[in-house]
Parts: structure tokens; sequence; C-alpha cells
């Protein structure tokens, strides 16, 4: 055998198994799923409003809530919301009005859920005989739907001269209720 020919087998082996490879990378580039085109791949905002406000009224025609936000970006891979300053304003018949601000939130696909996030503080207006109450937290999950508003950061309550320390709230504002969950630290001050 001619001295060039010697190492021609494996030459051949060597050539066919990059040929193998590269036909396999190409299957795979030629049958991998296309990205879709829309920008639903990708966590881009496809809109975004400036001095943004929503309301929802029920069925009788009242006005339930209103949400605002000085800026809000809306993401089509998640369907969610960005808002920045947002402002809640619950209103229900016969029961004072319930604020929340923070500084940052998130709408879910649903529309449905609230997520306040950052220096959240919610203000209940005087009601009949009783004083108005802040209660500030890290954090708090509001269902618009449900009336429901929770926690399970540190908070704090204050109504007059009184004040609560708790870590974690559930607050059902249709029953007019505050459940505090633990660590539940009160000084209360009557009111003259």
């Amino acid at each position: 055998m001619p001295q060039f020919l010697k190492g021609a087998p494996w030459f051949l082996v060597l050539v066919l198994a990059l040929l193998s490879g590269l036909a396999a990378w190409l299957e795979r580039v030629v049958n991998a799923p296309a990205a879709a085109r829309d920008g639903s791949s990708r966590h881009d905002p496809d809109y975004i409003i400036e001095q943004f406000e929503a309301q929802r009224y029920g069925p009788a025609g009242n006005l339930e809530y209103r949400l605002a936000a000085a800026h809000l970006e809306h993401y089509p891979d998640t369907d969610s919301s960005e808002l920045r300053d947002a402002r809640l304003v619950q209103m229900l018949p016969n029961q004072p009005q319930l604020v929340i601000v923070a500084s940052r939130a998130t709408l879910d696909r649903s529309q449905k859920r609230v997520i306040f996030n950052e220096g959240v503080i919610i203000t209940q207006a005087a009601w009949q005989k009783q004083l108005p109450i802040t209660l500030t937290t890290r954090n708090l999950t509001v269902w618009t739907d449900r009336k429901l508003a929770q926690t399970e950061a540190p908070l704090q309550l204050v109504q007059g001269s009184s004040r609560v320390d708790a870590v974690g709230m559930v607050m059902d504002q249709q029953a007019r209720k505050i459940t505090l969950k633990h660590h539940v630290r009160a000084n209360y001050v009557q009111a003259k």
C-alpha cells in the first residue's frame, strides 16, 4: 500500500464523523421551534402608559374601586402590568373609603389581584365614631373582586394614639375585619 494511503481509513472516518455531526446540528437548527415574532416570548413591555387610571363599577353602577399609577408598563409574556407610584381606592356602600399606596405594584393577568411593594401605606378614613386608621407594611396582595388584602410581612397599625405591631394579616373589607397573624404587640390608648 502506498505511503499516502496508510492514514486514509482514519481520515475517512474523521470526515464521516464531522459530516454526521454537522448533519445533526443542521437538523436541530432547522427543526427548532421558531421564536414568536410578536414579542410574547420576551419580557419587554408592549405598551407604556403615563398617568394611568382605571375604574371598576359594580352591577348596580356604583364605583367599587379606582386604580391609578404615575407609570404603567404591560408585559405580553406574562400578561401582567408593572405600576410605579400606585394607588388603589376601594369604595363599598356604607363603609369608609380605603386607600392603598405604594412605590411599586404588579397587576396580574386576571386584573383582580394587585401586589403592592415598597412602602405600602393603607389608610381608612374616619367613619362614624371611629378614628382614621393607618397601616404600613413592606408588601401587600389585594384581591379586588373579593375585597381582601393579605401580607406576611411585619406591619404597624395606628388608630389615634393606639398602635399595633404584628407580622402578617388578612383584611376583609366586606366583613370589616382585620386578622393579625403573629407576634402581635399592642399599645391601646382609650380615647377621651
